[in-house]
């Protein structure tokens, strides 16, 4: 029986991420390749919640969410770093995905897999909004982190990020992650998923799909630049 709890109902971290491709994938009548994305999505968040037991997970459909039961420091380092490496094991097997980090009520009614609040749905507009192979720190995120005296975080760079629709928070204020930039480098020095990406775009036909991937590229050689 559903009933609310409201112990459930915390402020939290969460992560939000979206596999991308997928229902051109099923038009195509390939649904073994979308079952083998999630079944190496779900053996890598799996594979992490070994190393911290701290950070959770549920997926639905070709969405799939980390939340930290509270908002403090220690569980933004945790869940923060899951995160990152959730998204390289991704694009190292050549799967694209988007996401993005709020910081929210979120309740959670494991039993009945219900994950609802203000921290999803933040990180579902942000996540989606994105034209690009990308993540983010949600506004909320980077408001607890100034709260937690945290005013920069390693990996990320205020970017004016691509997106689809005009929001009421500046995209130039918001935190984009410098994908892979904590990988080894590759033998030429470079960024260990600038190669991945390039071959995840030369299979690609649609316009719009090579102009994502042209933004993502782009952010990161201008990273590489400057360093």
């Amino acid at each position: 029986m559903l009933s609310y709890e409201p112990d459930n109902c915390r402020v939290r971290w969460l992560g939000y991420f979206d596999l991308l491709g997928t229902c051109e994938l099923i038009r195509a009548g390939k649904t073994a390749a979308v079952f083998l994305a999630y079944q190496d999505a779900l053996k890598e968040l799996n594979r992490s919640k070994e190393l911290q037991a701290e950070v959770n997970h549920a997926w639905f459909s070709d969405t799939f969410i980390l939340f930290t039961e509270d908002a403090s420091l220690a569980s933004f380092s945790a869940i923060e770093r899951r995160c990152r490496w959730f998204v390289s094991s991704l694009l190292l097997r050549e799967i694209p995905v988007r996401g993005s980090m709020s910081c929210g009520e979120l309740y959670i009614d494991h039993s009945n897999s219900l994950y609802v609040g203000p921290a999803l749905l933040e990180a579902y507009e942000w996540g989606e909004n994105q034209d690009w192979i990308g993540y983010l720190l949600c506004p909320s995120s980077t408001t607890q982190l100034t709260n937690l005296s945290l005013s920069r975080v390693l990996h990320y760079v205020q970017y004016e990020i691509p997106i689809k629709k005009e929001t009421e928070t500046s995209v130039s204020d918001i935190s984009a992650c410098v994908l892979g930039n904590w990988l080894p480098r590759n033998r030429n020095g470079q960024n260990a998923l600038l190669g991945k990406l390039k071959q995840m775009r030369a299979i690609q036909s649609d316009p719009r799909v090579l102009s994502k991937y042209d933004r993502t590229i782009d952010f990161i050689l201008k990273q590489e630049r400057k360093s």
